[in-house]
């Protein structure tokens, strides 16, 4: 006993440790790297708006968990006839009321767009001999208002 403690452990049995060793560190990687995994972080401040899953549901890789509005990107998305599209012309600019907020807003027109064939006419009077098509105008708020929400009505008058 005294001399198998004085000569110590063989080679093979500190290689053998050694391994285990390395196992058990691969083993605490891969619980990190899950560990990792459970937690989601968002690319820019924002408000979370609808939880899709809760905590202990599984959920398939690229699934949405959440839904996170970005509060500094805000824009209103009018159908507009094409009767009424002269008074909304790129980069002109309108007041807008919001009845969820009770004030008004200006805002500019960044964007106008032909909407599909497909429920945007407008049958006028059959003397007329055409129809009116729909538009999509996107309109931006001039100053930054951090009260608004997805969804809000907005009023304009022409």
């Amino acid at each position: 006993m005294y001399q198998l403690t004085q000569e110590g452990a063989r080679e093979e049995t500190k290689f053998a440790a050694q391994q285990k060793e390395i196992m058990a560190a691969g083993v605490v990687a891969e619980v990190q790297a899950s560990a990792a995994d459970t937690k989601i972080t968002s690319w820019f401040d924002g408000e979370v708006s609808q939880v899709l899953l809760n905590s202990g549901e599984l959920a398939p890789q690229g699934f949405p968990v959440v839904t996170v509005i970005d509060t500094k990107d805000a824009w209103a998305v009018l159908n507009v006839r094409e009767d009424l599209l002269k008074s909304f012309q790129k980069g002109m600019r309108f007041i807008a009321y919001l009845p969820a907020l009770d004030k008004k807003i200006p805002f500019e027109v960044s964007h106008i767009a032909v909407m599909g064939d497909f429920a945007t006419w407008r049958s006028t009077d059959a003397a007329q001999g055409f129809d009116l098509r729909t538009f999509e105008v996107e309109a931006r708020p001039v100053e930054l208002t951090d009260d608004l929400r997805m969804g809000m009505s907005l009023v304009v008058e022409l």
